[in-house]
């Protein structure tokens, strides 16, 4: 028997109502008992559907969809859309007091798909040629925020090894200009970062004393590099590290090293060892309380060394002036208040990198 071809769908799925009624016309012949994951088009034929599931319409316009799984049983998807981002969560967009949970974002429509992306625990870290790296944090279930990375140290190109160029800091701390006396600096810098290594001074080499009584010691700057300390002598009292994180500023208690205050010096005193749990910070400065123990004898010993003979000092370009002069905020304090510097150098291709500089005090 003849088959009837069909190549005309649409009339999409027919009612069961219809079944059998071919007397029903220009409906049955174009009509199917069951159409599944497939879209009628009007000029008759048909289209897998798109997606797997219809949700609801984007905040605003076209969007991307970045997954973001903080766990097994707690999973997100983030729209990212024009200027914004939207958390949608259970098939729905997530909400907090009530209204839709929205992030302002640095990405254009025309930047979506470009945007990189990686996660971690709770946080998911975006990168993109035309912006500095972002970072959107998942405090709560309903608390979440976007900015932009904020570097303990940044990642920085190759290390240069020219040594013709000579910059002048015109300060230690806070806002500097940066002079150079060749062209070297160029507008996209601004965003940037400079990191100036230098020999480490006589008196920031090494902090070594020996204590006579209860009392402080002076601090030494441990920025960007681990450390190693040990007491020495036969003494009995507490030995307690303390830090700072604002360039010697405040002190805070890091590490209690030992308390012997109590026991007998003659028998039972004893020396310790300990060194840093991580590469300490930007502006980080380190100091030695000793409280003198209740026998009141002895002399306590403190050697604190750092294992970098050298002191990174780190700038981010504000504003840039000519060729041979920007502006910067010193993050990670210099050694001297001015100086000047031969420098091996690279330019920045982009605000997202950084400089790496090797200075020699001139």
């Amino acid at each position: 028997m003849a088959k009837l071809p069909i190549n005309n769908f649409n009339g999409g799925e027919v009612s069961p109502y219809l079944y059998a009624r071919e007397d029903v016309d220009g409906i049955y012949n174009k009509s199917c008992l069951k159409m599944e994951n497939f879209v009628p088009l009007p000029y008759g034929g048909a289209t897998k559907r798109p997606g797997t599931k219809y949700l609801g319409s984007s905040h605003s316009g076209k969007v991307r969809l970045i997954p973001f799984t903080f766990s097994v049983s707690e999973n997100y998807l983030l729209e990212f859309g024009n200027l914004y981002v939207r958390v949608w969560k259970n098939d729905s967009p997530h909400q907090s007091g009530g209204a839709d949970i929205l992030l302002t974002s640095p990405y254009t429509t025309a930047d979506l798909n470009d945007i990189q992306f990686t996660q971690s625990a709770d946080i998911l870290f975006l990168a993109h040629k035309d912006h500095e790296p972002q970072e959107i944090k998942r405090l709560s279930d309903t608390s979440w925020s976007m900015s932009e990375v904020e570097w303990t140290f940044p990642p920085l190109l190759n290390e240069n090894t020219d040594q013709t160029i000579k910059i002048t800091t015109s300060s230690k701390d806070g806002e500097t200009v940066l002079t150079s006396s060749q062209d070297l600096f160029n507008s996209n810098m601004v965003g940037g970062y400079f990191s100036f290594e230098a020999a480490r001074l006589s008196g920031n080499i090494s902090l070594e004393k020996e204590f006579t009584a209860s009392g402080i010691s002076d601090p030494i700057n441990v920025s960007n590099t681990s450390w190693d300390f040990e007491t020495g002598g036969t003494w009995t009292g507490r030995v307690t590290i303390e830090r700072s994180l604002d360039g010697g500023v405040s002190y805070s208690t890091y590490i209690t090293v030992c308390d012997t205050t109590n026991i007998d010096a003659t028998n039972e005193a004893k020396n310790f060892a300990v060194s840093s749990p991580s590469i300490e910070g930007n502006n980080t400065f380190l100091r030695v309380q000793y409280e003198k123990g209740t026998d009141n004898i002895g002399h306590c010993q403190v050697s604190l060394i750092p294992t970098s003979t050298t002191v990174n000092s780190l700038v981010r370009i504000t504003s840039y002036t000519s060729a041979t002069q920007v502006v910067g905020t010193v993050i990670s304090d210099f050694q001297d208040s001015i100086g000047d510097y031969t420098t091996s150098w690279q330019q920045t291709q982009r605000l997202v990198l950084a400089i790496k500089l090797r200075f020699q005090v001139v």
